[in-house]
């Protein structure tokens, strides 16, 4: 073992040490050294051979290199090497200097320089030899070959008697020795031996030929273009140079001929060959060979050309013809066209036709895409013609974004004058009423929309000497809001949007329901915060704008107080989200018409662990209910009442349902035995509920969660937040179109807002309006009409005709209402106060209990303030004054009255007396009547009717009812009731009067339900109806419905044996009363 380890020893140890190569210097530099760029290996003098270490040195003088003699040191370059400086130094096998010098070798090279240690060699070319530079190099004389192209070429002056000199000019030979600027070649390199290159046969520059001759071909040759030239030249001398191999030089016009792609040279023997392919006229000329000084006879090339035409660049303009002609020498010789190197084939806008010599190809109607080089071949001979088509539009049509309502037009500019047909959606324009088409100097051609509608959306195109230039005109919906105002404020929207117009979207989420279902909980849930410190609603709990949506990823985004203002984020990308949540106490029904709204999401609230049944009331002067059954059914009817027409198609989703959508939300569902079984059997009460009633098809979900246990994760909140983005997504005008400097104004009044300022006055709106660019002139009319926008959509409370001041914050507006529409509950700070009992036995609002229910808002701590909410109140029919006979100004509240007896109204005013004839009762019956909407009815009586006095000071009016006189003598008095869904009205006559008509007291009560259905945005269908006077309002048994009279005069009655039609209907129409039904049907 040992043995063979010490032979093992002793074989490495035979061997020298030798430097790695290149490819193996890093792993050897890894391996040896702890810092490998320390490494080396350099030659060491002092041993003969090479060594390696790890201290290696970066840089040497110029011309020097790295050796090893104890130390490193540095020794000089070989005459073959030369190191410039600086440059790092690196070792390599040899202990080189880095770089090789040129040698000079090629084809007629010279060295002009041998350069230093730290210089390359300079070459020049041997111009004793006829031999220049191919590319000039940056000094005339010499070329330094690391750093440019130093080929040489052979240089023929144009007579024989010349020579280049060293400058590389052709001269004669006696002026040779003038001075020049190049050092000329030395004398001792002339006598050294050289060869000279003669094609490629090597001859010695001392040879000599005694005899010699070439043998040439004819001396005249006639081609066609696109043939081969052949010219064999041969060579005899004598035996005593039959050994010397000779290869001639070949010359056109006295200039030599050198090798190119098409043109080959070839030996064979003492036969020489220039072969010339595909000649063309340019090859034509004087042909000759030479060889040591001896020439051949002249040959005369001559060659035809294949085409006979000149090529020029084609132009036209797009439509046009496109003519591409070319003409040959023969008839018989066809050709082909080509572009892009794709053969072009005849086809419905191409023809190619040829007569005789001349060939043509046509395109009908050019095109820009028709721009290109183009090849026509005939046999192979090919020429290339280069065709630009100018596109016919100078200014081609643009897309157009434009508010409906707003003029537009389509212009375009072309070059020449052509006829022209403007098409929308493929048919055809004419001008019209509405559509202006116009020719502006035979070039421009311009198409004018009058006043754009949503059926001018669509694509349109001119169409001009058979070329289209083509936009699409995508027209903005005008906000439904906007459409309902009047045309002055119309105009004033579309002079604000010619200006610029942007998307913003609003999500207005409703929470309804009866009270305790955990309406206010889910909010908070909904809203991501905690529900330990949530009371019973007190009114309407508005969050208005409290958290944005982004519209493409449905995320909720909350403001938690310590973050960015919401209303930085842009409004094309984020909606706006507002939560109303609504508080479930009757007594607050009647302020809920103000902020119920068809264009937003409701969520229907219900206790899933509560009964579902249904109870029926008879006599009711209102609605009553008590189950959750019966909250549905309200809720559901109150929300139809905002469906429009059943048949708008701009607001069906489908054919099954209707908008506003509403999605029923169970909680309690952690408090029910069997949750399955209790979601199965709620599913199939809401399906019997609602059968086949319209307005089951604005229901899109039912959802059952837990606001007080709720999932670990919550994931059912999210479910239910994407839910209703879904759902707003699904409303087709959920996003309105504002001028953009409206969307600006928005965003100021939001920021007010997020600094706790919810009203402001007139003139600080007028001057953030100027600040957002409202017309200077106009500030006024265009703030009007953007207030009277944001009040439709609910985004503030603004009315003209009390425009000191501006609710910003619907809120404010909510905290005003409950100082005064509060159920008992809420006002036990007013239990002592006598005040408030008069309040709900006569209605009435004394000044003494408004400032002390004002107490309960802070911000109401002006005068101006106070005054403002009352006259807002007024503007929602909550209070109003009275007309009465002696003319006394005090506030009543009809809505917060505890309900009387009918037959106690009529034994107070001694109806029931001999001497009081009563008429027949006309009345209306609504499918559904929302609960404030008597309020309005009967409020508005208030202002155009003087109420009765009963006693001293008692007004005569009720919950439901009101009294009035219709004159001075205060013998005939009208009573309007309501009932339940219904509206009626009564004439009680103390004084013997005959053929009185009422007629207008009843197209009063018509026009006021008109009236207020515009107003409030909603549809409450009716029918008329006449009633027996001794019958009670609210019965529906004897109720006569004109729109189902007959021709039958007579009608039973349960009280009396029959009423003749004319005998119910004299009171209140003044023509027939079938004559009257023909109208109304």
């Amino acid at each position: 073992m040992w043995f063979k380890l010490l032979m093992l020893v002793q074989l490495c140890a035979a061997f020298p040490l030798k430097c790695p190569e290149p490819a193996q210097w890093t792993l050897r530099a890894n391996g040896h050294c702890a810092d490998p760029s320390k490494y080396f290996c350099l030659k060491n003098d002092l041993i003969n051979g090479y060594s390696e270490n790890c201290t290696r040195s970066d840089f040497q003088q110029p011309g020097r290199k790295s050796v090893l003699r104890g130390g490193i040191d540095a020794d000089i370059c070989s005459l073959k090497r030369y190191q410039p400086f600086p440059i790092t130094f690196y070792t390599n096998v040899s202990t080189n200097c880095i770089f090789l010098k040129s040698v000079c070798n090629e084809e007629g090279q010279v060295v002009y320089d041998h350069g230093n240690r730290n210089t390359d060699t300079t070459c020049s070319c041997d111009y004793r030899q006829g031999y220049d530079f191919l590319v000039k190099p940056n000094n005339p004389c010499f070329c330094k070959a690391s750093q440019e192209d130093c080929s040489c070429y052979l240089k023929t002056c144009s007579n024989t008697s010349l020579r280049l000199s060293a400058d590389y000019q052709c001269m004669y030979k006696t002026d040779i020795n003038v001075a020049t600027q190049c050092r000329p070649i030395p004398e001792e390199d002339i006598s050294k031996k050289r060869t000279e290159i003669v094609g490629n046969i090597p001859v010695e520059q001392n040879s000599s030929f005694k005899a010699l001759e070439i043998k040439s071909p004819e001396s005249e040759i006639h081609l066609i273009e696109g043939e081969s030239l052949k010219l064999r030249y041969k060579l005899s001398m004598m035996s005593l140079f039959s050994r010397k191999s000779l290869q001639l030089s070949f010359f056109k016009n006295n200039n030599f001929i050198a090798e190119r792609d098409n043109l080959k040279k070839q030996r064979n023997g003492r036969l020489n060959i220039l072969t010339i392919m595909n000649v063309t006229p340019k090859d034509e000329g004087l042909y000759t060979a030479q060889v040591n000084g001896i020439q051949s006879q002249v040959t005369e090339v001559t060659v035809q050309s294949m085409f006979t035409n000149k090529f020029a660049s084609i132009y036209c303009i797009e439509g046009e013809y496109l003519h591409l002609k070319c003409s040959l020498y023969s008839e018989e010789i066809g050709v082909q066209w080509f572009k892009n190197g794709i053969e072009i084939k005849e086809n419905e806008n191409v023809s190619i036709t040829s007569a005789g010599t001349d060939h043509q190809m046509t395109f009908k109607y050019a095109k820009v895409s028709d721009t290109g080089r183009y090849s026509v071949i005939a046999r192979n001979v090919q020429k290339q013609l280069t065709v630009t088509v100018q596109a016919l539009f100078k200014r081609p049509l643009k897309d157009k974004t434009i508010m409906e309502g707003l003029e537009v037009s389509f212009e375009c500019e072309v070059e020449n004058p052509y006829p022209v047909v403007w098409y929308k959606d493929n048919k055809e324009v004419y001008p019209s009423s509405d559509i202006k088409i116009d020719s502006l100097q035979q070039t421009v051609h311009k198409l004018t929309i009058l006043q754009t509608t949503l059926k001018n959306k669509g694509r349109y195109e001119i169409k001009i000497n058979n070329i289209l230039s083509g936009a699409n005109l995508d027209v903005k919906e005008m906000p439904d809001a906007i459409k309902e105002m009047d045309e002055n404020d119309r105009s004033v929207f579309l002079e604000a949007a010619k200006n610029g117009i942007a998307v913003r979207f609003n999500i207005r989420i409703i929470l309804v329901g009866k009270q305790g279902v955990g309406k206010t909980c889910l909010l908070r849930r909904l809203m991501s915060e905690g529900i330990a410190d949530v009371e019973s609603t007190d009114g309407i709990n508005i969050e208005v704008k409290k958290c944005k949506i982004n519209v493409h990823t449905k995320e909720w985004i909350f403001n938690k107080g310590n973050e960015s203002s919401l209303s930085e984020y842009p409004n094309d990308q984020f909606a706006d989200c507002g939560f109303w949540d609504f508080a479930g106490q009757k007594e607050f029904y009647a302020t809920h018409q103000t902020f119920l709204s068809r264009n937003a999401i409701y969520l229907l609230v219900v206790d899933i662990s509560d009964k579902f049944e249904m109870k029926t009331f008879d006599n009711m002067i209102e609605n009553q209910f008590e189950s959750t059954g019966e909250y549905i059914d309200f809720w559901l009817d109150n929300i139809h009442c905002y469906t429009v027409n059943d048949t708008d198609k701009s607001r069906t989703i489908k054919s099954d349902l209707l908008n506003p959508p509403v999605i029923i939300i169970g909680t309690g569902i952690d408090k029910v035995q069997d949750e399955g079984k209790t979601k199965v059997k709620f599913e199939k009460f809401i399906n019997n509920l609602l059968r086949q009633h319209p307005k089951r098809k604005h229901l899109r979900k039912l959802c059952f969660l837990s606001n007080t246990k709720p999932s670990k994760d919550k994931k059912e909140f999210q479910t239910l937040r994407n839910d209703i983005f879904d759902r707003a997504n699904e409303i087709p005008k959920w996003g309105d179109n504002l001028p953009t400097r409206w969307i600006l104004l928005e965003k100021e009044i939001e920021r007010l807002i997020d600094k706790a300022k919810f009203v402001i006055s007139y003139d600080i709106a007028k001057l953030l309006a100027s600040k957002c660019s409202f017309s200077v002139e106009e500030v006024t009319l265009e703030l009007d009409s953007f207030l009277k926008y944001e009040h439709e959509i609910g985004n503030l409370i603004y009315f003209e005709n009390i425009k000191s001041y501006i609710i910003l914050e619907p809120k404010w507006l909510v905290d005003v209402f409950k100082c005064f529409v509060s159920p008992f509950q809420f006002q036990s700070q007013s239990i002592n106060m006598s005040e408030w009992s008069d309040l709900q036995s006569t209605g009435r609002l004394s000044n003494k209990l408004i400032e002390k229910l004002f107490t309960k808002v802070q911000v109401l701590n002006s005068i101006e303030h106070k005054a403002f909410a009352l006259q807002i109140m007024e503007q929602f029919d909550i209070i109003v004054k009275p007309i009465t006979t002696d003319n006394t100004e005090e506030y009543y509240m009809p809505c917060m009255m505890e309900a009387s007896a009918f037959n106690q109204i009529l034994d107070t005013f001694n109806v029931r007396n001999i001497k009081c004839a009563r008429t027949s009762w006309f009345g209306l019956q609504f499918n559904f009547l929302p609960p404030a909407f008597f309020n309005h009815i009967l409020v508005t009586f208030l202002k155009k009717y003087s109420l009765c006095t009963v006693g001293e000071r008692r007004l005569a009016i009720y919950r439901g009812v009101g009294v009035f006189d219709l004159e001075a003598s205060k013998c005939r008095k009208l009573v309007v009731c309501l009932s339940e869904n219904s509206v009626a009205l009564q004439v009680w006559q103390f004084k013997k009067e005959e053929g009185i008509c009422y007629h207008k007291n009843r197209k009063y009560l018509t026009q006021i339900v008109e009236l207020l259905q515009q107003k409030y945005r909603i549809n409450i269908p009716y029918q008329c109806f006449l009633k027996c006077p001794d019958g009670t309002h609210h019965g529906i048994a004897e109720r006569i419905y004109l729109n189902e009279v007959s021709k039958n005069a007579h009608n039973h009655c349960s009280e009396h044996a029959f009423h003749t039609l004319d005998e119910l209907r004299r009171f209140w129409f003044d023509v027939c009363i079938i004559c009257w039904r023909k109208e109304i049907l």
